[in-house]
């Protein structure tokens, strides 16, 4: 699922489309939110500790910083 922010926001940007990267910005936002709530429900409910999801979340909230700093630069 993170590959489909990755290529809005890279096509976005490349071709200076406004509508790919607010997508873009839309979709990594989501995709943060459930995997951060799954991760932590998960790890309320069988007192572990689950690191497999980490790296997704980081990504996804650099897809999402990335998609805020070229809104707010401009195109």
């Amino acid at each position: 699922m993170g590959i489909i922010s990755i290529l809005f926001l890279i096509f976005g940007w490349c071709f200076a489309i406004k509508g790919l990267v607010i997508t873009s910005l839309v979709l990594s936002s989501l995709f943060a939110t459930i995997l951060t709530l799954c991760t932590f429900i998960a790890s309320l409910k069988t007192n572990k500790k689950y690191y497999e999801a980490i790296d997704d979340i980081v990504i996804q909230f650099t897809i999402l910083i990335l998609s805020i700093v070229k809104l707010v630069k401009g195109f």
